[in-house]
């Protein structure tokens, strides 16, 4: 398959994670990387 053409193979990980409702902000990035910052209660 890669040698007929141009072929890129990706996956996305799956995390499985729990919130609660009153936590804002909380934004997961498929790069592996949360911006704590923006978190907040």
């Amino acid at each position: 398959m890669l040698h007929n053409g141009p072929y890129v193979i990706l996956y996305q990980p799956t995390e499985p994670f729990g919130l609660r409702t009153n936590v804002k902000g909380f934004v997961w990035s498929p790069m592996d990387w949360t911006d704590f910052a923006s978190i907040s209660k």
